[in-house]
């Protein structure tokens, strides 16, 4: 029995590892975004976040702001093809819902003053050439 269960947990561990790679495969989070909140007080109306890998798998990132100030994404979240991460500016709470597209977010972003439209863009990673 014990030789039968060897090869049925294997294939069961790679069936599982695939669907988890395709998972993220066309619409992953992961890389850095230009994003604009137009109507967001100009501190906070541009920037780059990066969203990376941790450990254990679990999503991690920050928002470096066009000013220079950079912050920790507190929590991320992902189901359906949407995508919930939340952050403290400045002692304030603000939430941030996204659809994930293959290069881009779309969304708003939940503050005190209201919700605000969210718009981001992949980045490109120019490789260099030898």
């Amino acid at each position: 029995m014990k030789k039968l269960m060897t090869p049925f947990l294997l294939l069961l561990v790679g069936i599982f590892m695939v669907a988890a790679g395709n998972l993220f495969s066309d619409h992953s989070p992961l890389g850095s975004w230009a994003f604009s909140v137009n109507q967001a007080p100009w501190e906070y109306n541009r920037g780059t976040i990066t969203f990376e890998e941790g450990e254990e798998g679990v999503l991690t990132g920050k928002i470096l702001f066009h000013t220079g100030q950079e912050i920790p994404i507190n929590s991320i979240s992902i189901e359906d093809g949407e995508m919930i991460f939340n952050v403290n500016v400045d002692g304030y709470d603000v939430r941030s819902v996204v659809s994930i597209g293959s290069d881009e977010l779309t969304g708003h972003v939940e503050t005190m003053e209201g919700n605000m439209p969210f718009n981001a863009e992949r980045e490109v990673v120019e490789e260099d050439e030898e």
